[in-house]
Order: C-alpha cells, then structure tokens, then sequence
C-alpha cells in the first residue's frame, strides 16, 4: 500500500487534505513449500491437520506509478501486507527482509479493499527513482485443516508445494502440474496477470481477488463411516 494525498473543498472557504491508499501488487511472487500432515480423531471421524513452512520471494516495480493531477505520493510511507485469511494458523513471529534490510511484522492490514485479515510492515520508498525494483523474502509457518490455498496476486505467480500426503485434491481457479511419487506428492502453477480479472496497481476500487484463490485441499480416501 502506497498513501497519496490530494487537497479537496469544503466549501468557499475551508480546503482539507484527503489521504487514500495506491494498491500495488508485486511484479513477480513465487510461494514454495511442504505441508506436514497429521491425522486427528474426533468421535468416529478423522480429520486431517497440518504444519505448512513457506517461502514467499518476489519483487515490486513502482518506477511507473506516477502521481495524478493535484496528488502527492507518499513514498516513505507505504506499507508491505501480508494477508492470511485464519491468522489462528499463524505458528510464530513472521519476519523477512526487504531489498535486503531486515523486516518484523505486525498484526493487522490498514486498507481491506484486497484482504481484510494479515500482518504488515512499514517500508521506505524514498529512493525510488534510484531502483530498479524492491525485492522481498519472507518465511511464514502456517497450521491449518484440509485445505491451503493463495492468491496470484503477482503479474507472474508459482506456487511449489510437496507433501507426503498420497490423495491430493486441487481446489480453485487454476489446476497444477501434478507428480505424484513414493514420497507423496509435487505440485506445481504458474499463472498470469492475464488470467484474472483484477490489475496490479488500483485505488479506491474493491476487487474479489479470493475468487481466484488455488490450491491443494488434503481429503480422505472413503471409508465405511463416510460411505454410511
């Protein structure tokens, strides 16, 4: 998120400052990782849990953004956001660098027209006219149930999971390069900015970005209790 500035009336009389957010998406995002998975028993039923360790890499180009008529970019306060739809998954301190400087995150998103839960850091785009691109890496720990899934929200996105779970199901918008083997599975998308219906930088504009979310869901191979 980018801040910018612009002066609006009031009336004859009084002028004040308005500040509302640039969304800008990453030019390239490449999430890779495993899932743990683990078998829990409630009443008759099982469930299948799991630990996820991911690694988020990318890039953001902003040399382009340029200001409108009467606006005021304020580069040195943007924000990097991190959004994660059950934040009770989240297993420990989430930290990463940015352009090499390291990065701590806090909990919460300022601006929910893209995600409405997660984690941000303020970052310092000042010397954006001396970069070619802002380059990010952030290692995330999630547990959840079932299902993981993300959003393509680079203008190129892959996303590398394996995992020793033996009956994968690929749930959302786009379907994987899948092998399965002795050890479980590996999967594998890419997918284009040309592929879904919301662009990289926008402002005062919702997009249902989560329509395109993808992923692997972890289902059970059909027992006596779930066949009765």
């Amino acid at each position: 998120l980018i801040p910018y500035s612009f002066q609006q009336k009031v009336d004859s009389k009084e002028t004040v400052t308005i500040t509302q957010q640039l969304v800008v998406l990453p030019e390239q995002l490449d999430a890779a990782g495993s899932i743990t998975p683990q078998i829990k028993k409630r009443s008759i039923y099982q469930v299948a849990l799991y630990q996820s360790t991911l690694q988020l890499q990318g890039r953001f180009d902003v040399k382009s953004i340029t200001a409108g008529a009467g606006e005021t970019i304020q580069w040195k306060d943007a924000i990097l956001c991190l959004g994660i739809s059950d934040t009770r998954g989240i297993v420990s301190q989430v930290t990463g660098s940015w352009n090499g400087a390291p990065i701590v995150f806090e909990a919460g998103i300022p601006d929910n027209s893209l995600v409405t839960r997660g984690m941000s850091v303020p970052v310092d785009l000042s010397d954006v006219a001396m970069q070619e691109a802002y380059s990010f890496n952030i290692p995330v720990k999630l547990k959840g149930s079932e299902a993981l899934q993300i959003l393509p929200l680079g203008k190129s996105t892959t996303f590398n999971i394996q995992s020793p779970w033996d009956s994968p199901s690929f749930i959302g918008k786009f379907l994987p390069e899948y092998t399965p083997n002795d050890n479980g599975f590996h999967a594998k998308w890419q997918v284009l900015h040309f592929n879904r219906d919301f662009p990289q930088v926008w402002k005062n504009q919702p997009f249902k970005a989560t329509e395109f979310a993808f992923g692997v869901s972890l289902i059970q191979p059909a027992d006596n209790y779930a066949k009765s």
